[in-house]
């Protein structure tokens, strides 16, 4: 028994590395850099920029157990669908600080990535590359409230157990909110942005904190 279970995790650390190595081979990224800054001004089109949805840091978000496989994101996460106890959070390899070609991104002391908005160029290399889907590209003159949370387990009773900082689904910026611009879905608020007017009264009503406003 003992064999077979040691087989089983030297087949799933092989797996994992195969695929993150084919999967790293074929994709191919644009090139990012002020360059596309200027290409987007010249043809009219919308400035885009990079934002990060998780605030899973090392000590909110603590992991499952010890890792020991490849030390990228991809390969963590389907090799064990996530080595922190949040299924959906930032698995801190710094998969998108190789991916970024303008240096927007480094990765922080507390274990997740932080975007220059001053560098990014909006290519979307780091969103390719991150196997959680936690960074988001949108325009760069938004404008109004944004939750920075990805958890999408609806059972409010384990929330704060996997992440202190996520997102506890109690509805309170709903029913705070005085333009009704905000709505639950899959697990996490929504905000209509065409709607909101920065006014905050999300943000000083979240308990746990996950508006941002723009």
């Amino acid at each position: 028994m003992t064999t077979t279970i040691l087989l089983a995790a030297v087949f799933g650390i092989v797996l994992a590395f195969v695929l993150a190595l084919v999967f790293g081979l074929t994709r191919k990224f644009p090139n990012a850099g002020a360059g596309t800054q200027a290409a987007a001004g010249e043809t009219g089109a919308k400035a885009m920029v990079a934002v990060l949805a998780c605030r899973g840091t090392q000590d909110a978000s603590l992991p499952k157990g010890e890792y020991t496989g490849v030390k990228n994101c991809f390969a963590a996460k389907i090799s064990t669908g996530s080595i922190k106890r949040c299924t959906w959070g930032c698995q801190g390899f710094g998969d998108c600080v190789k991916a970024c070609k303008s240096g927007a991104i480094s990765m922080g002391k507390d274990g997740l990535p932080r975007i220059d908005s001053g560098l990014c160029s909006g290519c979307k290399a780091c969103t390719v590359e991150c196997p959680q889907h936690i960074i988001w590209i949108i325009p760069r003159d938004s404008k109004g409230s944004r939750p920075v949370c990805s958890n999408l387990n609806v059972n409010k009773d384990t929330v704060k157990e996997n992440c202190k900082n996520g997102c506890t689904k109690c509805e309170l910026c709903i029913t705070a909110c005085p333009g009704q611009c905000i709505k639950m879905a899959n697990g996490i608020p929504v905000v209509d942005s065409a709607r909101c007017t920065s006014c905050g009264t999300c943000a000083a009503k979240c308990p746990a904190g996950v508006f941002t406003i723009m």
